[in-house]
C-alpha cells in the first residue's frame, strides 16, 4: 500500500481537507467547510456530492463505521451519513473542545483561516524575537554578555 504514486486530476478549486475515509476503493474526502467528494474506483475520478449540513460548523475528521456508513466529525457534532454521503442526519452533541484542540485549530489556520496562521505565524515569531532581545538587553544593564 502506498508503493506507486501516479497523479490524477482534482475537482477545482481544491478542497481544504479535513478527513479522509476509505471503504475498498471507495474513498471520501471531506473538506473543512462541509464540502464533499468522492471517488469510487481508488482515486480516478472524483464527483462532488451535496456535502455536509454544517451551518457554519467545520468537519474534523470522516470515517467509515463498522456498518458501512459514512460519519462526519465535526465543532457540531457527529453526521452520519447514507446513501454514500447523499444524505446527513445528526448523530450526537458536539464534542467537547480541550485547550490542545484550540492551540492545534490556531496553529493551522483553522479558526482564522489561512490569513490567520500567517498572522498567528508573525506574532510568534515577533513574541520570540522580543524575549530575545529582552534577554540581551537585561543582560547588557547587569554586567553580563
Amino acid at each position: 500500500a502506498g508503493g506507486a504514486w501516479r497523479e490524477v486530476p482534482m475537482l477545482s478549486p481544491p478542497l481544504d481537507v479535513a478527513g479522509v475515509a476509505v471503504a475498498g476503493d471507495t474513498i471520501w474526502a471531506a473538506g473543512a467547510a462541509g464540502d464533499l467528494v468522492v471517488s469510487r474506483d481508488g482515486g480516478a475520478v472524483w464527483e462532488s456530492l451535496p456535502g455536509v449540513p454544517l451551518d457554519g460548523a467545520r468537519v474534523r475528521d470522516l470515517g467509515v463505521g463498522p456498518d458501512g456508513a459514512l460519519y462526519a466529525w465535526s465543532t457540531r457534532g457527529l453526521f452520519a451519513g447514507a446513501d454514500g454521503g447523499r444524505a446527513w442526519t445528526a448523530r450526537g452533541d458536539a464534542p467537547t473542545v480541550t485547550t490542545a484542540d484550540r492551540v492545534r485549530a490556531l496553529h493551522t489556520g483553522w479558526w482564522l483561516g489561512p490569513r490567520g496562521k500567517l498572522f498567528n505565524d508573525v506574532a510568534a515569531a515577533a513574541t520570540i524575537l522580543l524575549a530575545i532581545t529582552g534577554l540581551l538587553a537585561w543582560r547588557r544593564r547587569n554586567g553580563r554578555r
